[in-house]
């Protein structure tokens, strides 16, 4: 069990109520079985950039000025040792074209939009260089950050057809991507994926 900022603050999270609620919920709720601590959607500088805080909203997270990588992490350490978990989606407003579904008239193909700005599309989990991007955002929030628990939002909206990076790639071999592509773990020994280059029609925007 655990707490959860969306429905408390939705987009109005900042550092000082995150830590707040983080100590009362360990210092006082964790004999009773509650060990999580949960920040949703909000807390990121931009959509799709999860491994990097909303410096007006996190600054101790974002970096104190004048310092070079001096950087607290919403991890277990600042939070009295509550689990933290982050928020993370296939929705952004900021990703290259080349790495969203498209369709056939190569257009990214439009999922939502939130807070009556942000427009949404799905990331192409078979594009070679989105891939290495999720990755980097993965293992860093696992390995450097240390969160215990990564909250994979909006799954339902990836599965769609369209034309992906890779010919013939259904909408649930796409799904399946994010699970097999993107795990991260701090035991694995095995060596690098080699990177492999997409032939000359492949994550074409056209």
């Amino acid at each position: 069990m655990g707490w959860w900022s969306w429905t408390a603050h939705y987009f109005g999270l900042n550092e000082g109520i995150a830590l707040t609620n983080a100590r009362w919920l360990a210092q006082h709720l964790r004999s009773l079985g509650y060990q999580f601590f949960h920040i949703d959607e909000g807390y990121q500088y931009a959509r799709g950039e999860y491994t990097t805080p909303d410096s007006t909203l996190f600054p101790e997270w974002h970096g104190r000025p004048g310092t070079k990588g001096s950087r607290r992490r919403p991890d277990s350490r600042h939070m009295d040792r509550a689990i933290p978990r982050l928020r993370t989606g296939p929705g952004s407003t900021r990703i290259i074209a080349n790495w969203l579904v498209h369709n056939a008239k190569g257009e990214p193909i439009r999922i939502g939009q939130v807070d009556g700005k942000d427009r949404l599309f799905v990331i192409d989990t078979t594009n070679p260089d989105a891939q290495e991007y999720l990755r980097k955002t993965y293992s860093t929030l696992v390995n450097d950050w240390n969160i215990g628990y990564i909250k994979l939002d909006f799954m339902e909206d990836t599965a769609v057809e369209g034309f992906y990076c890779r010919p013939n790639t259904t909408r649930a071999r796409s799904s399946k991507n994010w699970f097999t592509n993107h795990s991260t773990s701090r035991r694995r020994t095995s060596a690098p994926r080699q990177r492999r280059e997409p032939n000359a029609q492949c994550c074409r925007y056209r």
